[in-house]
């Protein structure tokens, strides 16, 4: 069987699951822990590589300008030709524009950084310096080929650019050093922040990870407490309810005996006033009587059947019995309604391989060949009914029959076959209010048929009639079997002290015989009283097992005629 839900959640030890839980809240923060400090270490080497290319590329810029200036001194002071001073022009404009695009990148960092700030301030000097001083040898060189002679004055003028455009680059130099120390301690200040960061933020996630750990955990209590608060109301619920059912047993089975008790004295007292002297009025009014009182032993029978058959309780008696005795009781219980609606009934075995003597419970046989045999009589308005039984199959100590029931009745729709076997079921309302019934008779049939391993079919069209059938396995034995009729009692008082009982020795010479009725029920006894004094018989009454007892002492009887179900 499933396990319940509750029963799941306690089975895992909550305290385990407390540290599964935490251990992998601890793996996932470490995770992140280790991601983080990669990003970190990441973030260091690219600015420290970041570092290395400003750094080295600038530097050597800066020494090539500076050669250009030495070489454009030496051209200066030796009053070359415009040639060589342009040649210097345009290495020390080549290099110049290689520092302004390497070093456009360090710019963002000028509201940041005041290191930064200052070295980009010294080459915003050097480059406004240079403009100067490149306009100033252009203008020199274009006089130089204009007129063929240099300047002193320019000369001098040049050499004093070039002298501070030389100081402009060296205070590049030495800035460039102190901006690229301060990037590099920017990026440690960074990794610094970085840990702090990380480890407010392993610490919240360590409490949202502990408050929401334990937030679960209450759901998961009150989930337990809920879930064992409705298994605990569906078990009392069940046992109330089994309480309930065992009481509606032991009420039908205490009740049944009662309940069929009346209606058979009124059935008794009908039997006995057949051959009383009334006019035509009152027997039409007695036979009223007579088939109301049937209608309702029959509704009790399949309500206390069905509560049975609901309970658990119905068991197969099992006895021997005769397959033509029971065909002939239903063909002689069925003829009088058929011929009343003027239907042709047929009964017959189909086959000589049949046993005639069998093992089962002809009762409950006998009841299921009612229900259907009634059921198509009852819907049969002209043509025929037929129920026959063939062999299916021998099989060692048991026989496989089948029994088939054919009308030339209205039929049944398809749609609504599926609905006969169903407890409570009916057609539709207006052939309940027609033909009568509570639906009860098929349902009981079917589980009947189940009971002694077969199983119940159904084959019908509307306005061509219907053919059911259905199996069972029945025991099978030979006519010199013997029969245990009735099985011995244990009756103390009589061990102790036997009644001698002598009568049953004598013949039919020696009537009339005594016969002992003990009924607890006085209409009983009486209806039992009237059906006998007809016969030559002395009959004498008990109302319980101890008169019955204290009679059989004092007196001698032929026959003893008990009810089974007696309060003493």
């Amino acid at each position: 069987m499933q396990e319940s839900l509750p029963e799941r959640l306690r089975a895992t030890p909550s305290l385990q699951v407390h540290y599964w839980l935490l251990s992998g809240m601890i793996l996932l923060m470490l995770l992140f822990f280790g991601i983080f400090l990669h990003w970190i270490e990441s973030r260091v080497q690219s600015g420290d590589k970041l570092v290395i290319e400003y750094h080295l590329p600038t530097i050597t810029h800066c020494l090539h300008i500076d050669v250009a200036l030495a070489d454009m001194q030496l051209h200066l002071a030796g009053d070359n030709t415009g040639a060589d001073l342009t040649r210097a022009v345009w290495i020390m404009d080549r290099h110049m524009q290689r520092i302004r695009k390497e070093l456009d990148h360090m710019r963002q960092l000028e509201n940041n950084h005041d290191v930064a700030g200052v070295f980009l301030a010294n080459i915003k000097g050097a480059e406004s310096r240079y403009n100067i001083l490149r306009e100033l040898i252009q203008s020199r060189v274009d006089r130089i080929r204009e007129t063929g002679r240099t300047g002193s004055t320019s000369g001098i003028v040049l050499a004093g650019m070039v002298e501070a455009l030389r100081r402009d680059i060296a205070r590049i130099q030495a800035g460039h050093g102190f901006a690229v120390e301060a990037i590099h301690k920017n990026f440690r200040q960074e990794r610094k922040k970085g840990w702090r960061y990380l480890l407010v933020f392993s610490l919240f996630l360590l409490m949202t990870g502990f408050l929401a750990m334990q937030w679960i955990f209450q759901q998961i209590r009150d989930l337990v407490g809920r879930c064992e608060l409705a298994e605990r109301a569906s078990r009392e619920a069940c046992a109330r309810a089994e309480t309930a059912n065992e009481a509606k047993s032991r009420f039908l089975a205490n009740v049944s005996h009662e309940i069929r008790t009346p209606l058979n004295a009124i059935l008794g007292i009908h039997d006995l006033l057949q051959d009383a002297e009334f006019t035509a009025e009152q027997k039409r009014y007695l036979e009223v009587s007579r088939k109301s009182a049937e209608i309702l032993l029959r509704l009790v029978n399949d309500l206390l059947d069905i509560a049975k058959v609901d309970a658990g309780h119905l068991h197969l008696e099992i006895a021997p019995f005769s397959l033509t005795d029971v065909l002939a009781h239903i063909e002689g219980s069925m003829q009088v309604p058929a011929r009343q609606k003027g239907i042709q009934l047929t009964c017959a075995a189909l086959g000589k391989e049949i046993p005639g003597h069998l093992e089962g419970d002809a009762f409950r046989l006998q009841q299921i060949l009612f229900n259907l045999v009634g059921n198509a009589v009852k819907f049969t308005e002209q043509g025929s009914v037929v129920l026959c039984v063939k062999l299916n199959r021998l099989l060692p100590g048991q026989v496989d029959l089948e029994f088939e029931i054919r009308d030339t009745g209205m039929g049944i729709p398809l749609e609504k076959q599926s609905q006969l076997f169903q407890i409570f079921s009916q057609l539709d309302a207006s052939m309940t209010r027609r033909f009568g019934g509570t639906g009860l008779g098929l349902a009981i049939a079917r589980q009947l048929v189940e009971k002694m391993g077969g199983a119940i079919h159904v084959e019908s069209q509307p306005g061509k009639g219907s053919r059911f059938w259905f199996n069972v396995i029945l025991g099978s034995r030979s006519a010199t079997e013997g029969v245990v009729v009735v099985a011995p009692t244990a009756l103390p008082g009589l061990e102790r002290d036997p009644v001698p009982v002598g009568g049953m020795e004598r013949g039919t010479e020696s009537l009339p015989w005594r016969l002992l009725v003990v009924d607890d029920s006085d209409d009983n006894r009486l209806l039992i009283q009237a059906f006998l004094k007809n016969y030559p018989y002395r009959v004498d009454t008990a109302a319980n097992g101890a008169f019955a007892l204290e009679k059989l002492r004092l007196n001698r009887y032929d026959l003893v005629l008990m009810d089974l179900q007696m309060p003493v």
